[in-house]
């Protein structure tokens, strides 16, 4: 039987037509998407998409083309799929290792901030304070000056002691860090 003509021999709407072809060739089309994609969901909206396709360009399929065109159309689809998904997870891979870079950045910073806070600790008191109060609360010499009740040369003598011995104590690979941690 022709898909032109039912057993009475009248003539078949494109409705009536796309309904046949849709019965015919569903199952074994998505078959064929889910084979490329393994997803039984994408398959099917893959395959529905292609018979959406043929409808809108139906026009413009012969006849005896439209079985080649829907699996055609079902694979070209089904490659965009695992083009997408491909992307998606080189996208999420990337992110994965940025993220690990930065997990791994904030571990090497905060050892080296331990070693660096051990090194202040070993420094005479007023040493210590000076250190604290302009590295780590990024205070100036002259505001270290009123809050200590010294002078301003008092703190820059006190901050290049504190400097002096911390180069003895830290390595030049640490101690050049420690500008940028803080």
């Amino acid at each position: 039987m022709s898909m032109n003509d039912n057993e009475s021999g009248a003539a078949v709407s494109k409705e009536e037509k796309l309904k046949i072809l849709f019965r015919e060739n569903y199952h074994a089309l998505v078959f064929f998407a889910f084979k490329m994609l393994d997803s039984k969901a994408e398959a099917e909206d893959v395959v529905q998409d292609a018979f959406v396709n043929y409808w809108n360009q139906q026009s413009k399929v012969s006849e005896e083309a439209v079985k080649s065109y829907l699996y055609t159309t079902v694979r070209n689809s089904s490659l965009n799929v695992l083009r997408s998904r491909l992307v998606a997870m080189r996208h999420e891979q990337e992110a994965v290792g940025e993220q690990s870079r930065t997990i791994l950045e904030q571990l090497l910073e905060a050892e080296t901030m331990a070693i660096v806070h051990k090194a202040i600790a070993t420094l005479p008191p007023v040493c210590q304070q000076i250190a604290r109060l302009s590295h780590f609360e990024g205070k100036r010499n002259e505001e270290i000056a009123v809050e200590l009740g010294i002078s301003v040369n008092s703190v820059k003598t006190h901050k290049q002691r504190a400097l002096q011995l911390l180069r003895k104590k830290l390595s030049p690979e640490l101690l050049a860090l420690v500008p940028l941690l803080l």
